[in-house]
């Protein structure tokens, strides 16, 4: 094959996987190939279609490592602890106790509010830690799902019960529907480890 022609085809989609880049051509029928269909025998690149003609009938091609994809259900626990602690930082109420930056968390006196957003708090630290270690577990996930419930029972307390003379405002609306992704993204991760996955699955 010339030179320029080759150059050519190897910019061009995988007739395999149009979806992915050629990475190379196959030496045997010239088809682009991506990474996951080229195969290096003896110096020259091929594709899996061709393997048996090069190195005979007894011969199989590779198999290509499946990608395990990449759980964005997870990612959405930590999207909504990390928008549940950020609320943490806003005025919880319009006036009064609360109402300054870092309104949920009251340090002399407790409130609801200190209980949502100490569960946040918590159950971010548990998820960056499942993330450093890379591992998916189920005792863990229950433990994400409950301090997001935790976090959505104390966010729904303080509004039904606010610091006296004022009333709920801004935090609580913002904590509520991040601390339900969480849960419900928790549930969603549990559920897929439970069907598809090995006891303790390595997170891609």
């Amino acid at each position: 094959m010339p030179p320029g022609e080759q150059a050519t085809r190897s910019v061009a989609r995988c007739t395999t996987h149009p979806g992915n880049p050629s990475v190379a051509v196959c030496h045997a029928c010239g088809r682009p190939l991506c990474i996951t269909c080229a195969v290096p025998v003896r110096g020259e690149v091929l594709g899996p279609e061709c393997l048996p003609e090069v190195l005979g009938p007894d011969m199989h091609p590779p198999r290509p490592v499946p990608q395990r994809p990449r759980r964005t259900s997870f990612d959405a626990v930590g999207i909504g602890l990390i928008a549940a602690v950020a609320a943490s930082l806003l005025p919880w109420t319009r006036f009064g106790i609360s109402s300054g930056l870092f309104g949920a968390w009251g340090i002399v006196q407790l409130r609801w509010s200190t209980l949502a957003a100490a569960s946040a708090a918590l159950g971010l630290t548990l998820w960056i830690a499942m993330r450093l270690t890379r591992r998916i577990e189920g005792r863990a996930l229950i433990g994400l799902f409950v301090l997001s419930l935790a976090s959505i029972a104390g966010t729904i307390l303080h509004c039904y019960n606010p610091p006296p003379f004022t009333h709920a405002w801004l935090g609580p609306w913002v904590a509520i529907p991040s601390a339900a992704l969480a849960a419900c993204a928790t549930t969603w991760t549990f559920l897929a480890r439970t069907h598809s996955m090995p006891p303790a699955q390595v997170v891609p």
